[in-house]
């Protein structure tokens, strides 16, 4: 019995959205962003938002995720990861989430190289 070409298309796209959700998941354990205003961590976390803020198309709109939503990994040396997350209104005016993947390096409070992706929009 062979397989339509409409359902072959279907599994194969399947296929390809389960191993892109499976390889964005973190590889470690993360815990939830701390630190009060003036520490590295918040810094991080500020660095990353305002970074985000700049790729929406409508940053008004921005409501950005409590601190349960947030995280961050200290990678040493000044090296952190963030990840946070949005909900904004995209082109068509409607509101999405999307995540914000932030890798910056910190030298005396402030950024020295930023790498952001974000996803979900």
């Amino acid at each position: 019995m062979a397989i339509s070409k409409p359902v072959a298309a279907l599994a194969i796209a399947t296929v390809v959205i389960v191993i892109a959700w499976i390889s964005s998941m973190p590889s470690t354990p993360r815990v939830p962003v701390a630190g009060s205003p003036g520490t590295e961590e918040y810094i991080a976390k500020e660095y990353c938002r305002k970074a985000g803020t700049m790729r929406l198309k409508a940053p008004a709109s921005a409501k950005w995720g409590d601190a349960s939503t947030e995280y961050l990994k200290d990678l040493g040396k000044g090296r952190y990861h963030v990840q946070l997350q949005v909900d904004a209104q995209n082109s068509f005016g409607a509101l999405l989430r999307t995540t914000v993947d932030c890798t910056l390096t910190l030298r005396n409070d402030s950024v020295t190289a930023i790498a952001v992706r974000s996803w979900g929009r």
